[in-house]
């Protein structure tokens, strides 16, 4: 590895003070610099040093040469989820570049340790892996390495067949005790049975639901029975596919132990996909957090960091992320979330309701009280003429529409923030003083000025770093103070407005308390406990779709070509669908393991969840070949296959003539797709297909 520069080192230190100071919590954080060539070999093995060989990982390692020498894509680094975090840089990364680089890793290694869905994975991946990989070269030394190469690409094939929620959730039922179990015998199966008067009995339950009950349970209890006898297996249908082949298939050890460090390893990287848009825009909230508004990035680099950030806001899960952190921030900033807000349908307090929510403070605070409201709001009006129109120094640069709860916030806090910023100042300067006095000692003892800059000079850098931070969030805090203290002293002009009657009406129509302020609060909530689907299902809006410019698309959509990309929707419910479609189960169909004793013959029997798209079909008998050759008796699979009409060149034209690019969409009922359940089976030698009962399934989006 490459030497780690000295000023590389020092900024370093300087940003983790800062990422710690805004509540960012990492692990222990080891950086290292690479070559370009060193970091493909990385990002060939997602980011770990050591791995077991494989042609896979020669492939991923030969695309992204290309990538790079094309000029097509540039890693400029690799972060890794281990206790301590490892974080690769390029060297071929400007200073600029690293400084940037180091503040995203922060946020990644906060983001890994306090997000729950990491909770489950091991945390010292680098050592397992190690171990992973001395592992397989054992076996290959025994069992050779042909034998084991093409065991890996099956195995590897059926990486996926895991259940991506198993690390938070308990699948397979607690076993009882015999005694547990004779009790639960003795429990006679009841259904439909609430205290209610018995001439409701017919109404509430009427034959043919008894009927239909009855056959269920007696069903359900065959079933049970067949378990309890070890003739069916699993005891409930699974997703974890490969736990039930380690588990029950008629491998050998070795193979069972490569199928185990397979699974294990993709259960290891399933948080990472589950949270990848967040994750990204987690990271990227704070590099331009930290390097913008936290003196990192200095004036002579603003133009190139800029520059680099809108090239990573380039990508989709950088983009969306960092928007919706960001507009989460400013909607519980500013009371943008409740039901005062979402059923606010008066257009007055709508555009201007950084002023209203403000005023609700004052209602709240006063109880109602007309007098006392006027005089807060009379200084909330000199507040904003002075903020906006630059008066008591204040730079008018500084103040925007946006801005204004928050800066009202820091109006209110003033004393308290002072004294805050005053005892980091503090300590700030102690440490500089400290670092001075001790080089001075040392340098009288005649060691050269050289070797004491490299021993005191990182200290000596934070603290001057520090100071010059804080001096400025100080100057901020005392042109504040000088508006509030004009504003006592009536130096400042009377230009407070009226209050808008509709304001006093709408607060006392929500008479709650309103909270302000609380936006970095809830997303490190949010950065905590949710994950990518939870995360677009709440937090996604119309707002943040219209501003991305989101749509829809598909071959042939919009009355384009039939073998063109084209779009079919800008609705945001039909593009919040399909993202979400897109990212559930890491765009893998669901499938689940229902019995491994099909019909008492061995045979396993497999069930596709169709959610609206088909199997396919290659991939499909692919997988089913596989399966056999470890379970080495017959395959079935259910699934569904839709009755799609084929797209024609006729079909291209009726759309293209009914087109309108500027049509407003309306609203549509969900659609449903005409198919056929159809069970797949194969023997060893040959596929078969039998088509059962006609179905309906709805659009997927």
């Amino acid at each position: 590895m490459i030497k780690f520069p000295t000023i590389l080192k020092d900024w370093k230190y300087v940003i983790e003070r800062k990422a710690k100071r805004v509540g960012l919590d990492s692990f222990t954080t080891i950086f290292e610099i690479v070559d370009y060539d060193q970091m493909n070999e990385l990002a060939a093995y997602s980011g770990f040093p050591t791995r077991w060989a494989h042609w896979q990982f020669g492939q991923e390692y030969e695309k992204l040469g290309k990538f790079y020498s094309y000029g097509l894509q540039k890693i400029y680094e690799m972060v890794v989820n281990n206790d301590p975090c490892y974080a690769y840089l390029l060297e071929a990364n400007s200073l600029t570049d690293h400084k940037m680089v180091i503040s995203h890793v922060y946020g990644h290694n906060d983001f890994f340790k306090n997000n729950i869905w990491f909770s489950p994975v091991p945390r010292n991946m680098l050592d397992e892996l190690g171990n992973h990989r001395y592992q397989i070269e054992a076996i290959k030394e025994k069992i050779g390495a042909d034998e084991v190469d093409n065991f890996l690409d099956k195995a590897i094939s059926l990486e996926w067949l895991i259940d991506d929620h198993s690390l938070m959730i308990r699948r397979t039922p607690k076993r009882l005790k015999k005694e547990d179990g004779e009790k639960e015998a003795e429990k006679p199966r009841r259904f439909g049975t609430d205290k209610t008067p018995h001439y409701l009995n017919d109404w509430l339950n009427p034959a043919d639901y008894v009927k239909e009950e009855e056959e269920r349970l007696e069903e359900k209890k065959k079933e049970e029975r067949l378990t309890e006898r070890g003739l069916r297996i699993p005891l409930k249908p699974t997703q974890d596919i490969l736990l039930f082949l380690i588990q029950h298939a008629p491998l050998e050890q070795w193979q069972k132990q490569i199928l185990a460090i397979i699974r294990e390893e993709n259960y290891y990287f399933v948080p990472q996909i589950q949270t990848k848009i967040m994750n990204e825009g987690w990271a990227t909230y704070w590099h331009i957090k930290i390097m913008m508004e936290m003196g990192v990035c200095e004036e002579k680099e603003i133009i190139d960091c800029a520059d680099h950030t809108a090239g990573t806001l380039g990508g989709f899960p950088y983009k969306m992320g960092y928007e919706i952190f960001r507009d989460i921030e400013y909607r519980w900033n500013t009371a943008r979330h409740d039901k005062i807000w979402e059923e606010c349908d008066i257009s007055q307090i709508k555009e201007n309701w950084d002023e209203f929510v403000i005023f609700k403070l004052f209602h709240d605070e006063t109880n109602g009280n007309y007098d006392k409201i006027l005089d807060k709001w009379i200084e909330f009006s000199a507040f904003i003429d002075a903020i906006s129109g630059g008066k008591c120094g204040f730079p008018k640069e500084l103040y925007s529409k946006k801005s204004l709860v928050e800066k009202w916030l820091d109006y209110l806090n003033i004393e308290p923030l002072k004294s805050l910023q005053g005892k980091h100042l503090k300590e700030a300067k102690e440490t500089w003083q400290k670092a001075f006095k001790q080089m001075a000692k040392d340098r009288r003892y005649g060691e050269k000025k050289e070797t004491l800059e490299k021993r005191y000079g990182t200290g000596s850098m934070l603290a001057k770093e520090d100071i010059k931070e804080i001096n400025g969030n100080i100057n901020y805090l005392k042109m504040l103070d000088a508006i509030k203290k004009a504003i006592a002293q009536k130096e400042l002009p009377n230009v407070s407005k009226p209050i808008p009657p509709a304001y006093f009406d709408y607060a006392r129509k929500y008479p709650n308390p309103i909270e302000l302020g609380l936006g970095r609060q809830k997303i490190f909530e949010v950065r905590k406990f949710y994950n990518d689907v939870t995360f677009l299902e709440e937090f996604f809006t119309k707002e943040i779709c219209e501003k991305m410019q989101m749509f829809t698309y598909e071959p042939g959509g919009g009355g384009v070509e039939p073998d063109h990309y084209g779009i079919v929707s800008r609705m945001f419910e039909k593009v919040k669908k399909k993202l979400l479609f897109e990212i559930t189960h890491r765009g893998h169909p669901t499938i689940e393991l229902v019995n491994g004793n099909y019909e008492n013959r061995g045979e396993i029997y497999l069930k596709h969840l169709h959610e609206g798209m088909d199997l396919l079909a290659p991939m499909t008998k692919d997988m089913m070949k596989i399966i056999y050759e470890f379970w080495q008796k017959p395959i079935r699979l259910e699934t569904i296959i839709t009755q799609d009409k084929e797209d024609s060149y006729l079909e291209w034209i009726r759309r293209q003539v009914k087109y309108d690019p500027y049509r407003r969409e309306a609203e549509e009922e969900p659609k449903m797709l005409a198919g056929k359940k159809t069970i797949y089976s194969y023997n060893g030698k040959d596929f078969s297909a039998s088509e059962a009962e006609s179905v309906n399934i709805p659009e997927p989006f």
